[in-house]
């Protein structure tokens, strides 16, 4: 397999567009520059460094209606030629020679689908046909030095799922047991992550950062195989040697500090309805966060010691020590798997279609593990009543825990010290952090500046949302700077089921 390096410029009011095989067209008919597009070439893969930056020059040849439809993402039929283009990240564009007959009736033609590459390379640029076409091959020579070969190079999960997950039997709502699926609606409707600001403040001389080193990776090595499992509905009894559950009944939370996330995103105090975990349920107990009566649970017993994903996500760990583009794949590959267990799309009908992988247990397993492994940190390190915010897997406090600061697979690790800002989950600074696209460095002088104003780089403290009860807010930049505002949960009572 090789790379083809394909670009295009504006002349003589229309287009050329040229490859790095010296091939090229120039024309104001945009027929003849998906010709040099759809240029034959044996086991090659052509792309484009910037999608589009090549089509600027092509679009405005073709009538607005056929514009319009490829910008809605629509398939698009031109003189014969058939015409998709893949709109936003990962961008392809695709054209398709194959001749419409009559109704659903072709006549097979040249087909060829270009590729961006810049996906890939999201702090670097190539400028010339050469450079695109070596960036081309250092993906390709990269991706075949982890043991992947792909046919396309749409995006990080395209090629993730081309080349691993599709040769591993990873299980699916399409392999579950019909009379089961209905627990596979419980964990879809259980899939949250803990997102909670604690306080809200601003740090000069840095306090304790902490995450989870490839978090959902080490998690998501531990998941059971799901071969020969068995699932079991029972009235919320639960069932000897079950390796996990989901469950429904009454919660009750008692403490600030809780890994139970209801479905709008906090984490409240009080007594409701709601799903748990076996995870969950045993971490609430542990630190005597609260209690559980369930009324009903699905259970799944599973192959023990059986662990599907566990080598992928350490090998792809180990790439990561390599650095440069092999360490940005890596990260973004195995990140991609948990996506594709919640990937759904609703069509314009209303209709929904789940994704190849569609496995919500999974996801459900992981996020509640994720959590409890927050909670676990947390407590274990007496830091409840330090914690400034927790986001996913990472977790700032004003105590030190007692944690290295070396990466390791799946342990905890303290990151360098640096200023830290928190307005709220969404906008917190920190190390190389940039919500809306500024530095820690940047707000932190922007508020010194302008103290007295309630709004810095477009970012206004009146319109940020809070999942906990901050009986005072800030109203200025010098609030923000002078006081760190504590808060509580919410106190939330439902009733029972």
């Amino acid at each position: 397999m090789k790379i083809v390096a394909l670009a295009s410029s504006k002349e003589n009011g229309g287009a050329i567009v040229y490859d790095s095989e010296d091939f090229h067209i120039s024309s104001r008919n945009p027929l003849d520059l998906f010709e040099a597009i759809t240029h034959p070439y044996s086991n090659a893969i052509k792309v484009v460094w910037d999608m589009d930056e090549f089509l600027a020059p092509i679009l405005p040849l073709l009538p607005k209606d056929v514009v319009a439809k490829l910008n809605r993402g629509e398939r698009v039929y031109y003189d014969g030629v058939k015409l998709f283009w893949a709109v936003g990240k990962g961008q392809l564009f695709g054209v398709n020679y194959r001749k419409h007959i009559k109704g659903n009736f072709f006549e097979d033609g040249r087909d060829e689908t270009i590729y961006q590459l810049k996906t890939f390379f999201p702090d670097d640029t190539a400028s010339s046909i050469n450079e695109i076409r070596n960036k081309g091959t250092l993906l390709l020579n990269t991706l075949q030095g982890m043991g992947m070969k792909p046919k396309r190079l749409t995006s990080c999960a395209s090629i993730m799922s081309e080349t691993i997950l599709r040769n591993m039997r990873l299980p699916t709502v399409y392999t579950m047991p019909e009379d089961a699926l209905e627990c596979a609606e419980w964990a879809a409707n259980y899939i949250r992550e803990w997102r909670t600001t604690y306080k809200q403040g601003i740090w000069e001389s840095g306090i304790w950062d902490y995450d989870k080193t490839s978090a959902y990776p080490s998690i998501m090595a531990q998941l059971p195989s799901m071969k020969d499992a068995k699932y079991i509905k029972t009235d919320g009894r639960i069932p000897m040697d079950t390796t996990w559950g989901i469950l429904v009944g009454e919660v009750t939370i008692n403490k600030e500090v809780s890994p139970i996330i209801h479905k709008d995103g906090k984490a409240y105090r009080g007594t409701y309805p709601d799903f748990i975990t076996t995870d969950d349920w045993d971490c609430i107990k542990k630190w005597d966060i609260g209690d559980f009566k369930p009324v009903g649970g699905w259970f799944i017993k599973a192959p023990v010691g059986r662990y599907p994903l566990e080598y992928i996500m350490r090998r792809f760990y180990q790439y990561r020590a390599d650095g440069g583009l092999k360490d940005y794949l890596s990260k973004h590959m195995v990140n991609t798997v948990w996506g594709k267990w919640v990937e759904r799309r609703e069509k314009e009908s209303g209709q929904i279609d789940f994704g190849e992988y569609y496995f919500p247990p999974y996801a459900c397993m992981t996020t509640s593990k994720m959590r409890c492994a927050v909670c676990d940190f947390i407590y274990g390190n007496k830091l409840e009543n330090d914690v400034v915010s927790v986001v996913v897997d990472g977790v700032k406090a004003t105590k030190q825990a007692n944690v290295s600061e070396e990466k390791e697979f799946g342990r905890w690790r303290q990151n360098p010290v640096t200023p830290v800002v928190v307005l709220s989950t969404a906008m917190q600074w920190s190390g190389d952090k940039k919500p809306g696209g500024i530095d820690v460095n940047q707000i932190l002088s922007a508020i010194k500046e302008h103290p007295n104003s309630t709004a810095w780089h477009g970012i206004a403290l009146r319109f940020l949302e809070q999942e906990r009860e901050f009986t005072e807010l800030p109203k200025t930049g010098r609030d923000i700077l002078e006081k760190v505002y504590e808060s509580k949960a919410f106190n939330r009572v439902d009733g029972v089921i």
